[in-house]
């Protein structure tokens, strides 16, 4: 039982500190930019990148499109900004991104992918409790790099599935034993949750979760 247990123990950990990883880095980034003009911040390229990545002014009704990394940001990290049809009509009419952004302003709502990994951290920390066994540190994110979320994201699926068999051939060995993944699993595994992955460019990961 021993090897079970270091499995479980290095499952949970890694799973904890890729999602309170992802939470935190969520926590700077909204106490940085909520309620912020947009305008305040068309310099920073980084920012401007997570907020409009892939926006579509001359798109009504999609300003957003499946895989757009604005989009990402808006339904998974919560961050987004307010009146986007606004911004839209002013950049059609041809304003300069530094004029149509003023009075836009940075909003943050919480998402139900946030809440589902927060619900994945406590699973973890839980189980690793129930181990003997102290929480690990957060994983450090640069949350200047506008990739750090999807790249977070898929790297907390991966680990999900690296327990998952027959994808592990670890946990396909132990598994008989004990399923040390339904708990976790639970969180992300219905129907909509998949349909959510393909539409954020996820879509490598649904397999792991069953077809429709």
């Amino acid at each position: 039982m021993s090897e079970l247990r270091d499995f479980m123990r290095e499952y949970a950990a890694s799973i904890y500190r890729l999602a309170s990883g992802f939470l935190e880095a969520r926590r700077r980034l909204i106490a940085t930019l909520e309620g912020r003009e947009l305008a305040e911040l068309v310099d920073d390229e980084h920012t401007v990148e997570m907020l409009l990545g892939g926006f579509k002014p001359e798109r009504r009704g999609q300003r957003y499109p499946p895989r757009s990394l604005a989009r990402f940001y808006r339904d998974v990290v919560g961050i987004y900004i307010q009146q986007p049809e606004r911004l839209a009509a002013r950049l059609r009419d041809g304003l300069p991104l530094s004029i149509a952004s003023r009075g836009i302003r940075v909003a943050a709502s919480k998402t139900r992918p946030a809440s589902q990994i927060e619900a994945l951290r406590d699973a973890a920390r839980e189980l690793l409790e129930s181990l003997g066994t102290n929480a690990s540190e957060p994983q450090e994110v640069d949350t200047n790099d506008p990739m750090w979320a999807p790249e977070l994201i898929r790297q907390l699926l991966s680990a999900i599935v690296d327990a998952i068999p027959p994808y592990s051939r670890k946990a396909l060995v132990l598994y008989s034993a004990w399923s040390i993944t339904a708990t976790l699993l639970e969180k992300i595994a219905g129907k909509d949750e998949r349909r959510e992955l393909e539409e954020l460019g996820l879509e490598e990961y649904i397999r792991f979760f069953g077809a429709d």
